[in-house]
């Protein structure tokens, strides 16, 4: 019996399939000598929102729950398509300029390309998981089973920006490929009273589709924690 030992996960009930329970997609696995169907099965079609976050996936069918789970069937490790992809596009505004952040999996410069042929050049950086902040007796997510690589930050600012003015943008590089064309504005000059803004707190997280998020923390045997501990959080849509 082989178990998930992956310490996070997404799943989805079959019965996320509305067809599933009634079997509308079946199939005959074994036959009788007269020709009848002796087993027939039937299948189910999940769909996953599975963000480019430049490490191979997996996906598994597995009976039993979190609790006790028993893998059936596995696919094997699924590399995205471009592990280096730039993603993420993040504006700020920087007194007459904007700055541009991304992020992407290839750590050479990379382009903004703005307005009417103006280019600025990337700048990259990266942390590990030993830039993480952690104490002995409970190891921070961020430093254990919660790390993923985050890949290489892009920063890139653009310049000679008119006030009030809309300027078409893409970033990346030929080597990498490119974001989609989209636009921002600039601020208005100052004292124009143009100004107008929203503030947001923390909206959380959810997934996009029906995904249950699983998450075993392992934690120190010395404690008197649970060695494994398990913690499940439902995401709403």
């Amino acid at each position: 019996m082989e178990k998930i030992t992956h310490p996070e996960s997404l799943a989805q009930y079959l019965t996320s399939d509305p067809g599933y329970l009634g079997c509308k997609a079946s199939a005959c696995q074994k036959r009788r000598a007269s020709g009848t169907c002796k087993v027939r099965t039937c299948a189910a079609t999940l769909a996953f929102h599975v963000i480019n976050f430049r490490t191979d996936v997996e996906f598994v069918l597995f009976s039993g729950g979190f609790a006790t789970p028993c893998v059936l069937k596995r696919s094997g490790a699924l590399p995205f398509a471009n592990p280096a992809k730039p993603l993420h596009g993040h504006l700020s505004s920087v007194d007459s300029k904007m700055r541009l952040t991304w992020v992407s999996g290839d750590a050479r410069p990379q382009q903004v390309q703005y307005g009417t042929g103006k280019t600025a050049t990337s700048v990259a950086t990266t942390f590990t998981h030993k830039d993480m902040c952690s104490i002995a007796v409970l190891p921070s997510p961020a430093k254990d089973f919660g790390w993923h690589d985050p890949g290489y930050i892009h920063s890139a600012l653009m310049t000679g920006l008119q006030p009030s003015q809309s300027y078409n943008y893409r970033y990346g590089s030929d080597s990498v490929g490119w974001s989609n064309t989209t636009e921002f504005r600039t601020p208005p000059a100052a004292g124009s009273g143009e100004l107008s803004f929203v503030i947001f707190g923390d909206m959380g997280k959810a997934p996009l589709d029906p995904s249950v998020e699983h998450y075993i923390q392992f934690v120190n045997s010395n404690t008197s924690a649970v060695q494994d501990q398990f913690r499940i959080v439902k995401g709403a849509r």
